[in-house]
């Protein structure tokens, strides 16, 4: 547990700056009996994600929110979630490359209709993909 001042240092920001923080909620203290407040390592990592979201334009209430999520996620939850992904991306590979081999088949005059039908992000999707797989064979 550290007091403010040490705080401050470790994560080279005033004392000013992280009883502002605490006092909009974006940082957490624990009161001692004298009313002294002790920070967890935890905070200077919250410190650095401010920093670094505040040097992506993110108002405070938005840094907030992120704070907020990344303390409701657990690694249970997150590789649950990369799992969850992991599968959803091998069953869109499978279906790209069906989807692959039926396009190749097509003729001059289907591949310029199919090309009109695709929007700009579909075109871009289907792009990374040939090439993704093309680095992964």
């Amino acid at each position: 547990m550290y007091k403010i001042g040490d705080i401050s240092k470790l994560a080279h920001v005033s004392k000013r700056t992280v009883d502002y923080y605490t006092q909009l909620g974006l940082l957490e203290a624990e009161r001692s009996a004298s009313n002294h407040r002790y920070y967890t390592e935890d905070a200077i990592n919250d410190i650095h994600m401010i920093m670094k979201y505040k040097a992506q334009h993110f108002t405070l209430d938005e840094i907030k929110e992120k704070l907020a999520l990344k303390k409701t996620l657990n690694n249970d939850t997150v590789y649950k979630s990369l799992e969850n992904l992991s599968e959803h991306m091998k069953l869109l590979d499978e279906d790209f490359v069906q989807l692959q081999a039926l396009i190749d088949c097509l003729d001059t005059r289907h591949l310029r209709y199919l090309n009109k039908k695709i929007n700009t992000e579909g075109k871009a999707l289907l792009q990374s993909w040939t090439l993704f797989l093309k680095e992964m064979t």
